[in-house]
C-alpha cells in the first residue's frame, strides 16, 4: 500500500475504550453493520475520523483521516486554542 497522506489517522482502530492518545480524538460510538444490514458489534470511532480517498498509479485507496487535516494542522489547533482535549460540542 502507498504511503499515507499526512491527515491520515495514525492510530489503530478501532480505538479502545480507554483511548487517550490524540488530544483531538472525540469519542462516539459506532454500529456497524453487514451488506445485509445485519448489526455487528459496537466499536469506539472518533468524532472527527473521515473517509478521504488518495490515488497512487493511478488506483485509488481509502483511508481515515483526521477531518482538522494533518499533523501540523492538528497541532497548531491545540496550541491556539490551549487544549489539552477537543471535546464533542466544542
Amino acid at each position: 500500500m502507498a504511503r499515507l497522506p499526512s491527515d491520515a489517522c495514525p492510530y489503530p482502530r478501532p480505538f479502545p475504550e480507554t483511548f487517550a492518545e490524540c488530544p483531538l480524538f472525540a469519542a462516539q460510538l459506532y454500529l456497524p453493520a453487514d451488506s445485509r444490514e445485519t448489526p455487528l458489534s459496537p466499536i469506539w470511532m472518533c468524532r472527527h475520523l473521515v473517509t478521504r480517498i488518495f490515488a497512487k498509479d493511478g488506483v485509488q485507496h481509502h483511508y481515515g483521516g483526521c477531518q482538522f487535516g494533518g499533523r501540523g494542522a492538528r497541532r497548531r489547533l491545540i496550541l491556539v486554542n490551549g487544549l489539552k482535549r477537543l471535546l464533542p460540542g466544542d
